[in-house]
């Protein structure tokens, strides 16, 4: 019923399960390899993913509507995921700060500010994407 579509989404669903198992894993890094960050993530990272299969490939149009679904819990995963990352450095900074010299904790906020923007990228992307195209 929808082979472009289907073709396209295999091909945006595959960079996006690799963009997301790097962002778990980095992560998984910061929260110093704590294994219960991996196993939330990567259940949730399964599941949204069997769904984005399942609703794509589907013949019914009422099932396919329904990848709205993925991308939502794509959306939510992505964010999680960095304000996880991005609040355990800043705690960490803050942390720090108490510490040592109140001038170190700047090169944390600079990894702060980039895992903020390059964690938002994608989000802002989905968000668009479903508010402008998914809202009937």
């Amino acid at each position: 019923m929808y082979p472009f579509w289907g073709s396209l989404f295999n091909d945006r669903h595959r960079f996006s399960l690799i963009a997301e198992s790097v962002i778990i894993y980095r992560c998984y890094t910061v929260w110093r390899r704590k294994r219960m960050i991996v196993f939330i993530s990567a259940v949730f990272l399964v599941s949204s993913s069997v769904c984005g299969y399942v609703f794509a490939i589907s013949t019914s149009s009422h099932l396919h509507r329904l990848i709205v679904v993925y991308f939502w819990m794509t959306f939510a995963l992505n964010v999680c995921l960095s304000v996880l990352t991005s609040g355990r450095i800043y705690w960490s900074a803050r942390r720090a700060s108490t510490v040592l010299d109140p001038d170190n904790p700047r090169r944390y906020y600079s990894i702060f500010s980039i895992i903020i923007d390059s964690g938002a990228i994608y989000p802002t992307y989905l968000l668009l994407d479903l508010v402008i195209k998914h809202t009937v």
